[in-house]
């Protein structure tokens, strides 16, 4: 069974009930048949304190309405997993009243608290007379007041609870006092059955003012409930009955036993009746009990009647009861959330016993289980017995974030990890294997490798193949050529160039060594390198605690070496791909890699006794992914490394080629401006800063090496074009009013749609990319010209114009000569495109179509023939795959969604792969775009109601869908607009 924090509290209940009993007179329980009576007070003790009691019986009631029951069944209020309050009302011979007033509160995890109160009452007695015969009018009042606590263990098998009460007992003139306690134990080893055994009414004796002490009427019972129906059928929904059996001896009455049964039909009615015999009484009739109650909703109502005899009459009882809503049940993760609290105000006792308590429910709670370890872990740093080796290496060069989703690596991660934890550690050690530069490296990575080496302070840096190669020469100039790498194997010895390092701290010595593999290096320059000189090495070692050897040899290699490795504890691999998330043996050395490309950060957790030797490791890798928060330092140098390394190397500031580099708008600084983003780099680049006030609708060309975009000047959105890094912004001297724009494919012409300020019907214009006067393409009078769109070798384009009371399609070429309409008046056309071989155009249409909406159509231009695609899906926006038979567009009625098309097969899919939540976002327009080897559609993703747009990409195949552009603000593309 599951132990519980409170599993000696039993025993010790157990314990005080036999010494309680053995202080008692103990003849008054061997005494079956009460022959010893007239030497108790307070008899209204054990009278029945609720109508459930009444109607059940003293000796059979299983505590059947806990709220009343107390103190009588304590155990049982163990179970309560509400707040419940009760008041009852008896009424018993003579005219005699009894009040009960009880309440409980559970708390979880602690036992369940409660208060009760009884009053007992003469009422009206008349023809009371003296032992003179007079007339007299007694008064006669006794209470109680108490208070009681119970828990249950093995997971409430067993129960336990007690109660202590002060007494106060009022006769006419004499007043006596005491203070009553009870003990009482339930078992329960299946549901369907339990059993119950207490003893109640326990104290001194009271004293009135005669010296005699009346002792308080003590009382010990047992029984025993049965429930036939199981707890899983579907019978007890509406019929539930229980059996109660049981016997009690009350101090001189005679023994009493009982039978009784309580019966719920249905989920408001419960009806009772029992059988009560007594000892020396003839059975009959006069010892049946019967009783009812009905809940409705939080309120029960319990009523009991009994004939006890001819000459006293019936007795009865009433009850009202209310209860609170259900606690709720802590979970694993409650228990685990309250241990870390208790862990961060640093309270390791309740933080242990809370993380056991998690473990409890889900023994597989890993973090439950480092929180312990943590907490071991707490004791031993502060006695610095414990310490941290953070080891890194492999990068390749490899510094930014990864744009694959899931992909770990980059530095501003890198960092964040070490700052972490160098702070969770007192004594830390940071090792830095190598391989972060490469031959090849351009001086402006080479820079930024040594500003993070020295950002970073590592311990040691160790100098691999990477190093070797880049020149060990011109690693003085690495940083501020304070930098020193570590090759123990090199025949020469620059300036940056150390054998070994011995690292000192906190009384500890640790031995870095670092050797170099010839293998790893071209044939030209392995007699630069000698062999593994072990015993050179560890003579160099003599006095320290800790010998590491950072290593740079493939794996084959590396197990050649195993007897040259003995001597060493620690070899951390800086040259190989695989990493060891459990570390490798070599013999007794114990061996470490994070893997290639930087994606790992290794921390090795060594342990240590008194007299400063190793106990223990314990190895974790931490994946540099997205839940880790980036060093916001070293994020700054990357995106100014990055936007300097590669928009720098073309007059156009970025490579003539489409791929992954997009422009956007974000209002994440309180205006609309206009940003670049590179995909394989970590950071966006802003362009248009507080050049203007906003800034919108972008358009990039690769050829030209030129942004297009709408910024206000004055009252006007003007047409503004710039470099790809942001320079030489400069305005379209004849540009007013301007709607949309497009670049020529071969990128010597800006095409735009403008009107004069104020106005709204626009017609296209033409501009060299260099700039020089603008020259009106299409103009025709009383009609408005937009959506300049070109195919892709340039020859012919496509506008739309609502000169036919219509917007329609017209074809014509670059420079606008004879456009030829090539739709039908009768509806309007929208956001034509070409296709990727220039065969096909595509567009939207209201043609066939309720309410504007628009389906998607295609027009093949060597038949002239049109056919139509979707049918009213609503489509808003769409763009052409690469494939130039795949069309991915944007529809919905209620939100936009991305769907693709086959447009041969007709075959539909849905392209953005749902949640179980419902989509509270539209996902519009999409644009295809070569990432790496692969294409992407990047789109917008629209958040209407927390007015957010953020930008996202995935794959034509559904798959790696990513955000990749991440600002406090909104990032969109432009919308074109479809009146």
């Amino acid at each position: 069974m599951k132990k519980t924090s409170g599993n000696t509290a039993l025993p010790l209940l157990i314990l005080l009930t036999v010494k309680v009993l053995t202080s008692q007179q103990l003849q008054w329980f061997s005494d079956v048949n009460g022959e010893n009576s007239g030497h108790t007070v307070c008899a209204f003790l054990n009278l029945p304190a609720h109508p459930v009691t009444l109607a059940r019986g003293i000796s059979s009631d299983p505590g059947a309405l806990p709220t009343l029951s107390i103190p009588d069944h304590t155990a049982i209020t163990a179970l309560s997993d509400r707040y419940r309050f009760g008041f009852s009302h008896l009424e018993w011979l003579m005219g005699l009243r009894k009040e009960t007033l009880a309440a409980l509160f559970p708390v979880l995890d602690v036992g369940t608290f409660g208060g009760f109160a009884q009053l007992y009452t003469p009422g009206t007695i008349t023809n009371a007379r003296d032992i003179d015969e007079h007339p007299s009018d007694p008064s006669y009042l006794e209470y109680q007041i108490g208070a009681t606590y119970a828990r249950g263990f093995f997971d409430n098998v067993v129960s336990a609870g007690c109660a202590v009460a002060f007494i106060e007992s009022r006769i006419e003139e004499v007043t006596g006092r005491s203070v009553a306690g009870s003990i009482n134990l339930r078992y329960a080893p299946v549901p369907l059955l339990a059993t119950e055994i207490g003893v109640s009414s326990l104290g001194k004796p009271m004293m009135y003012s005669t010296d005699t002490p009346e002792p308080l009427p003590a009382r010990i019972g047992w029984t025993i409930t049965y429930k036939p129906v199981p707890s899983g059928h579907s019978l007890r929904r509406w019929f539930d009955p229980d059996i109660g059996i049981g016997v009690s001896k009350i101090a001189d009455e005679p023994l009493t036993a009982g039978i009784s049964t309580e019966i719920a039909t249905g989920p408001y009615v419960r009806i009772r009746t029992g059988y009560e015999y007594t000892k020396g009484v003839s059975p009959s009739a006069h010892g049946i009990s019967a009783g009812a109650g009905i809940r409705w909703e939080s309120f029960t109502l319990d009523g009991a009647w009994r004939y006890l005899s001819p000459e006293f009459g019936p007795v009865w009882a009433v009850a009202l009861t209310h209860e609170r809503e259900e606690l709720k049940k802590r979970t694993a993760e409650d228990y685990y959330v309250i241990a870390e609290k208790h862990y961060r105000k640093q309270r390791p006792a309740l933080s242990r016993l809370n993380a056991k308590r998690a473990l409890r429910l889900d023994p597989n709670m890993w973090k439950a289980h480092a929180l312990l370890q943590r907490i071991k872990s707490d004791f031993l740093r502060s006695k610095r017995r414990e310490i941290a080796l953070i080891y890194t290496g492999n990068a390749q060069g490899n510094f930014t974030v990864p744009l694959e989703e899931g992909v770990p690596g980059g530095f501003a991660r890198q960092a964040g990890v070490i700052t972490a934890l160098r702070s969770e550690f007192p004594f830390s050690v940071a090792i830095e294997t190598g391989n972060m530069l490469t031959s090849d490296m351009q001086p402006l990575r080479s820079s930024f490798a040594g500003s993070y080496l020295e950002y970073i302070g590592y311990d040691a840096v160790g100098c691999g193949s990477g190093e070797f190669l880049f020149g060990l020469r011109k690693l003085s100039t690495i940083g501020n050529g304070n930098l020193r790498y570590i090759c123990s194997n090199a025949t020469t010895s620059p300036d940056a160039i150390i054998r070994h390092r011995i690292i000192e701290r906190e009384g500890y010595r640790f031995f870095v060594a670092s050797w170099l593999s010839p293998s790893l290096l071209p044939p030209k320059e392995r007699e630069r390198v000698l062999g593994l000189e072990q015993s050179d090495l560890l003579n160099k070692a003599k006095n320290c605690n800790l010998r590491i050897l950072i290593i740079h040899a493939s794996w084959e290699e590396l197990r050649t070496l195993a007897p040259a490795l003995a001597g060493f504890d620690i070899c951390i691999c800086g040259d190989i791909d695989q990493r060891f998330a459990s570390p490798m043996k070599l013999g007794t050395c114990t061996v470490l890699s994070a893997g290639s490309s930087g994606k790992y950060v290794g921390n090795l957790i060594i342990r240590f006794d008194e007299n400063r030797a190793v106990t223990g490791m314990e190895n974790r890798l931490y994946a540099l992914d997205s839940r880790i928060s980036p060093d916001t330092a070293i994020s700054r140098k990357i995106s100014v490394f990055s936007k300097n390394a590669e928009l720098s190397r073309t007059p156009a500031g970025v490579k003539k080629s489409a791929k992954g580099t997009f422009v956007f708008t974000s209002d994440r600084d309180g205006k609309k401006d206009i940003f670049l983003k590179v995909t394989d780099q970590f950071a966006e680049f802003p362009l248009t800063g507080s050049i203007v006030d906003t800034c919108d609708n972008p358009v990039l060309s690769f050829p030209a090496g030129q942004i297009a975009c709408r910024a206000i000047d004055g009252s006007c959105r003007r047409l503004m074009t710039m470099k790809v890094d942001g320079s030489d912004k400069r305005y379209i001297a004849d540009s007013l009013a301007v709607r949309d724009a497009s670049f020529s494919p071969d990128g010597r012409w800006i095409y735009y749609a403008a009107a004069p300020c104020g106005d709204t019907v626009t017609d296209i214009y033409r501009v060299k990319t260099e700039g020089g006067p603008s020259f009106p393409l299409i103009a025709w009078p009383d009609a408005t010209e937009t959506a300049p769109v070109f195919s892709p070798d340039g020859s012919s384009m496509i506008f739309r114009s609502d000169q036919d009371g219509t917007f329609q399609l017209y074809l014509t070429n670059s420079e606008g000569e004879l456009p030829l309409r090539i739709t039908d008046e009768t509806a309007n056309y929208y956001v034509p495109a070409f296709s990727p071989d220039g065969a096909m155009i595509a567009y939207l249409s209201d043609a066939m179509n309720f309410g504007g909406r628009c389906d998607l159509w295609l027009f093949e231009r060597e038949g002239g023939t049109h056919r139509r695609i979707t049918q009213r899906s609503d489509v808003k926006e769409f763009c052409w795959c690469a494939d130039g038979r795949t069309i991915v567009y944007s529809m919905g009625a209620v939100t936009d969604e991305l769907a693709a098309v086959d447009i041969l097969s007709y075959r539909f899919r849905k392209l953005v792969p749902g949640g179980r939540e419902k989509k509270t976002w539209n996902e519009r327009a999409p644009q295809t775009m070569l990432i790496g080897k692969e294409e992407y559609i990047v789109y917008v993703r629209d958040y209407p109601e927390e007015e957010d747009r953020q930008i996202y990409r995935i794959k034509t195949d559904g798959t790696g869908n990513t955000r990749i552009v991440k600002s406090p603000g909104s990032d969109w593309f432009t919308m074109r607009p479809t009146p």
